[in-house]
């Protein structure tokens, strides 16, 4: 019932903010070397903009500070993961259990640099890296859990891992937060991240055959209550929607529905065609 719509949700999400950021790049170059743009596809909103007397002088200083905070909460998000995985990686790197990390790389199928167990009093599970991710999983953990539990939660995170699930949780932080005058972006961020749960629940169901580990592991660190904070872009097991990823495992047909927000979409359509006519 999931199958392409978190794909689909990404690759709007992405052409419709790569769209408008080109806009504004093109904007600030054509500002700065007094370039005339060839067209502009919102061309009906200046006379929008004449017929309510908005002078060109506010236009353009108002276009200025949205391209100002647009690059600034883009660089404050990429400066703060980078901060946060430079930080992680040498913690990670003290509490790395190498004799585990060996034996459950080898049993799973797994390259050097795809997982690491570390020392850790609570129950952890995820996926983090960009460019290269890997699959984190604690001492807490693995004592927690059966076997069989285990192996659900793995492929589950190695679905992670296969889709790069921790980039495209970081392009979409940079569109939701660069771009947050757009507000439909934020919601489909957070849908989003429940769709790629729930595929990756799919995905461990189809390995096992059945949904009783998987079911058991989620029960278990729901119980447990919430993992400890990771600021930087990860997928989490446990972090995201737990009653309804419950709920579609007891019942893996159950139609999953997200219905766009009236106000947000609005909101959205009104400040893009304001954005682009601005530009």
């Amino acid at each position: 019932m999931i199958g392409l719509r978190p794909r689909f949700m990404l690759l709007a999400t992405l052409l419709t903010s790569g769209f408008l950021w080109c806009q504004l790049i093109s904007y600030e170059i054509g500002h700065l070397l007094r370039l005339k743009p060839l067209f502009n596809l919102f061309d009906m909103c200046f006379f929008l903009f004449r017929t309510l007397h908005i002078p060109a002088l506010v236009a353009g200083n108002l276009v200025h500070g949205l391209v100002m905070y647009t690059f600034g909460a883009a660089a404050w998000v990429a400066i703060r993961h980078a901060r946060s995985f430079a930080r992680s990686s040498r913690e990670l790197e003290l509490r790395t259990e190498n004799a585990v990390t060996e034996k459950l790389r080898t049993q799973y199928g797994l390259a050097d640099e795809e997982l690491l167990v570390i020392r850790h009093q609570a129950p952890i599970a995820l996926t983090m890296g960009l460019w290269k991710p890997r699959i984190i999983l604690s001492t807490a953990l693995l004592d927690m859990l059966t076997e069989g539990e285990l192996r659900a939660v793995v492929e589950h995170e190695k679905y992670h891992l296969q889709q790069k699930d921790p980039l495209t949780i970081f392009a979409l932080m940079i569109c939701s937060v660069s771009l947050g005058y757009i507000p439909i972006f934020r919601w489909i961020a957070d849908k989003y991240k429940i769709m790629m749960e729930l595929s990756a629940d799919k995905h461990a169901i189809s390995v096992m055959e059945h949904t009783a580990e998987l079911g058991s592991a989620l029960l278990k660190l729901w119980k447990r209550g919430q993992s400890p904070h990771v600021s930087l872009s990860h997928a989490s097991f446990a972090e995201t929607s737990m009653n309804l990823r419950i709920q579609h495992i007891l019942n893996p047909q159950l139609p999953i529905s997200f219905k766009l927000p009236l106000v947000r979409t609005v909101i959205s359509a009104v400040a893009m065609i304001i954005v682009v006519g601005l530009i």
